[in-house]
């Protein structure tokens, strides 16, 4: 039991950085239940202590659940993929300018066959963690449409990539959501 939170904090680990928040959050569980197992047994509750104390720890964490669940700043992934479903023709290209912003729109994707190519674009600061924003640029020259996906957080605008398409020719068309920034980018002189 003691294993477990250890592997699976280091198999997310490869993923992710090993003690980003999101990380450790699925290893927080199973390490309160063995410390809670652990203090069942160290007071000598005996057999009905374990099932017990992880009984009152899942409903400590219930009220917390309740408030995370309820809030309001979750991203609108849904609307942005059901904005670009709408708008999107053939030969369209998505980048996604922003952490994980991808795994998102191919999982709202998931049951459109005809969805346009979803490009993770590299972060600043980061390096080789995706496409270089040149490369995404270079790719996005061939479409007539592009759409840049990015966080809609104040203060995390990420304008780099729209700017570079529009120096080559192309109209931006903002699209703010719940969190999420969708910019349509069109070449001047197509329709659609």
């Amino acid at each position: 039991m003691v294993l477990v939170p250890v592997v699976l904090a280091a198999a997310l680990g490869a993923h992710r950085g090993l003690f980003a928040a999101r990380t450790l959050i699925y290893a927080l569980l199973p390490l309160a239940a063995l410390a809670g197992v652990g203090a069942a047994h160290a007071a000598g509750l005996g057999r009905a202590g374990p099932p017990l104390v992880l009984a009152a720890l899942l409903a400590s964490a219930a009220p917390g659940l309740v408030f995370v669940l309820g809030q309001e700043e979750h991203e609108d992934w849904r609307g942005a993929a059901a904005l670009i479903r709408a708008r999107a023709g053939p030969s369209d290209l998505v980048l996604a300018h922003e952490g994980f912003c991808d795994v998102n729109l191919v999982y709202h994707f998931r049951h459109w066959p005809q969805a346009p190519p979803v490009l993770a674009v590299e972060q600043p600061g980061v390096e080789g963690s995706a496409l270089p924003v040149e490369q995404a640029v270079a790719r996005a020259l061939g479409s007539p449409q592009v759409w840049v996906i990015g966080a809609g957080y104040p203060g995390r605008r990420r304008d780099a990539l729209p700017q570079a398409l529009a120096a080559r020719g192309y109209a931006a068309a903002v699209h703010e959501l719940r969190f999420v920034r969708v910019v349509q980018l069109r070449r001047r002189g197509t329709t659609g």
